[in-house]
């Protein structure tokens, strides 16, 4: 615990030990911890297609792509499910994060069974200010409907 920064009216009451106070742990200016967990998503397509873009990102500081995931309440009769992630400085220098012709997929008939997968190696990387892009390369044949898209990223904290 650590109250050495905290203002007084959040101690009003509060009885602290010495050996409570950490005097980098609170501050009035910033999170304490460098990094934190952001989860995008999940963005729900009820019936999808092939399309780029279903769900995008705009980083505010420096972050990494921890895991891409993907679930579908139906996942068609047929074929795979393809998704892929893209993370670059715009949308024309957005590479893959899982490299050269690897995606995220879903093989038809595995209904509500969550697909995940982290980047390889530092393709994850989105720098300040960067996009990340999410599309939806292919779609079984057969009914495919409620698929979630999500993307967890360590964000650096800014200001």
């Amino acid at each position: 615990m650590g109250f050495a920064n905290a203002p007084a009216a959040w101690l009003s009451g509060v009885k602290v030990a010495t050996a409570d106070i950490e005097p980098a742990a609170v501050t009035t200016c910033k999170l304490a911890s460098p990094r934190s967990i952001a989860i995008l998503g999940p963005c729900l397509l009820q019936t999808p297609t092939p399309a780029e873009g279903v769900l995008t990102y705009q980083s505010c500081g420096a972050a990494e792509v921890i895991e891409i995931g993907l679930c579908a309440g139906d996942s068609g009769s047929s074929g795979t499910l393809t998704v892929d992630c893209h993370v670059g400085a715009d949308s024309s220098t957005a590479a893959s994060v899982f490299g050269a012709g690897q995606k995220l997929t879903l093989s038809a008939g595995n209904d509500l069974a969550p697909q995940v997968a982290a980047p390889s190696g530092a393709l994850g990387a989105l720098p300040d200010n960067g996009l990340l892009r999410v599309d939806v390369d292919a779609v079984p044949s057969g009914t495919v409907s409620n698929l979630a898209v999500w993307v967890v990223l360590r964000q650096e904290h800014v200001g």
